[in-house]
């Protein structure tokens, strides 16, 4: 899919706007969300202002209890509807149309 222009094609995430979230019980989400940041740009996507959120629970919580926990939290709520904001508003300039056919492709 990210390798359309290869075929002289258009890729079909060229330009999109992408927003991150990690949930967690454990330390390292913003690693993580960084490699999917990795891959999403690598595809074309761009990462919206105040993109990416994380949110860990702990290591000695198990996955029941994690699930629990973000179902209830209003941290992450609020976090989330920051990032689905940053990204509609984003959508609302039309940056993908403004780019197309102006990004140059880069591919190892």
């Amino acid at each position: 899919m990210e390798n359309l222009y290869h075929l002289k094609k258009s890729g079909l995430t060229e330009g999109k706007i992408v927003g991150i979230l990690v949930c967690g019980h454990e330390d390292g989400g913003i690693k993580t969300a960084m490699d999917i940041l990795l891959n999403f740009q690598q595809m074309g996507y761009i990462l919206a202002p105040f993109g990416i959120a994380y949110r860990t629970h702990g290591a000695e919580y198990s996955s029941n209890a994690d699930r629990d926990f973000f179902r209830t939290d209003e941290i992450l709520r609020i976090h989330a509807w920051g990032v689905a904001n940053n990204v509609v508003e984003m959508m609302r300039l039309d940056s993908e149309k403004k780019l197309k056919s102006k990004l140059v492709p880069i591919s190892e």
